[in-house]
Protein backbone atom coordinates (compact mmCIF):
# COMPACT_ATOMS: atom_id res chain seq x y z
CA UNK A 1 0.00 0.00 0.00
CA UNK A 2 1.40 3.11 -0.93
CA UNK A 3 0.53 6.04 1.84
CA UNK A 4 0.16 9.77 0.72
CA UNK A 5 0.75 12.73 2.69
CA UNK A 6 -2.19 13.37 4.55
CA UNK A 7 -4.25 16.22 3.95
CA UNK A 8 -4.99 19.41 5.98
CA UNK A 9 -8.12 19.16 7.84
CA UNK A 10 -10.76 20.28 5.84
CA UNK A 11 -13.30 22.92 7.22
CA UNK A 12 -10.71 23.88 10.00
CA UNK A 13 -9.07 27.75 10.01
CA UNK A 14 -6.86 29.55 12.15
CA UNK A 15 -6.43 32.85 13.26
CA UNK A 16 -3.16 34.68 13.87
CA UNK A 17 -2.66 35.00 17.23
CA UNK A 18 -6.08 33.05 18.29
CA UNK A 19 -4.62 30.03 20.84
CA UNK A 20 -6.78 27.70 18.00
CA UNK A 21 -4.24 28.27 15.38
CA UNK A 22 -2.94 24.96 16.48
CA UNK A 23 -5.66 23.72 14.22
CA UNK A 24 -3.81 24.55 11.08
CA UNK A 25 -1.29 22.07 11.74
CA UNK A 26 -3.28 19.34 12.17
CA UNK A 27 -3.35 16.64 9.33
CA UNK A 28 -5.72 14.07 8.74
CA UNK A 29 -5.38 10.94 6.37
CA UNK A 30 -8.63 8.98 5.86
CA UNK A 31 -6.64 5.97 4.33
CA UNK A 32 -4.97 5.75 6.86
CA UNK A 33 -6.82 6.84 9.41
CA UNK A 34 -4.12 9.48 10.57
CA UNK A 35 -4.36 12.14 12.71
CA UNK A 36 -1.17 13.77 12.82
CA UNK A 37 0.71 17.38 13.90
CA UNK A 38 3.30 18.44 12.09
CA UNK A 39 3.88 14.93 10.99
CA UNK A 40 3.90 13.64 14.41
CA UNK A 41 1.10 11.00 14.78
CA UNK A 42 -1.45 11.54 17.47
CA UNK A 43 -4.49 9.67 19.17
CA UNK A 44 -7.59 11.27 20.44
CA UNK A 45 -8.59 9.81 23.43
CA UNK A 46 -11.59 10.75 26.00
CA UNK A 47 -10.50 11.94 29.37
CA UNK A 48 -12.97 9.50 30.78
CA UNK A 49 -11.00 6.42 29.00
CA UNK A 50 -7.73 7.08 30.48
CA UNK A 51 -9.34 8.07 34.05
CA UNK A 52 -11.14 4.50 34.17
CA UNK A 53 -8.20 2.43 32.78
CA UNK A 54 -6.31 4.11 35.12
CA UNK A 55 -8.75 2.86 38.13
CA UNK A 56 -9.23 -0.51 36.62
CA UNK A 57 -5.23 -0.88 36.37
CA UNK A 58 -4.68 0.66 39.72
CA UNK A 59 -7.30 -2.04 41.07
CA UNK A 60 -4.96 -4.70 39.95
CA UNK A 61 -1.56 -3.03 40.11
CA UNK A 62 -1.73 -0.83 43.30
CA UNK A 63 -0.07 2.48 43.40
CA UNK A 64 2.28 1.51 40.67
CA UNK A 65 -0.28 1.96 37.81
CA UNK A 66 -0.03 5.93 38.04
CA UNK A 67 3.96 5.30 38.01
CA UNK A 68 3.85 3.21 34.76
CA UNK A 69 1.45 5.81 33.65
CA UNK A 70 3.25 8.81 34.32
CA UNK A 71 6.91 6.72 32.61
CA UNK A 72 4.55 6.46 29.36
CA UNK A 73 3.69 9.62 29.15
CA UNK A 74 7.03 11.07 29.84
CA UNK A 75 8.31 8.91 27.34
CA UNK A 76 5.74 10.07 24.68
CA UNK A 77 6.89 13.98 25.59
CA UNK A 78 10.09 12.65 25.00
CA UNK A 79 9.46 11.79 21.57
CA UNK A 80 7.07 14.80 20.70
CA UNK A 81 10.51 16.95 21.49
CA UNK A 82 12.55 15.49 19.36
CA UNK A 83 10.65 15.15 16.90
CA UNK A 84 9.75 19.16 16.89
CA UNK A 85 13.37 19.75 17.29
CA UNK A 86 14.23 18.03 14.52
Amino acid sequence: MTRRPPKPCEGVTAVPGDPNEILSDLNYDPAGGELSFRGVRYLLIRPETVMTFQRVVEGRLGEAAGELLFEGGRAGGRLSTRAYRE
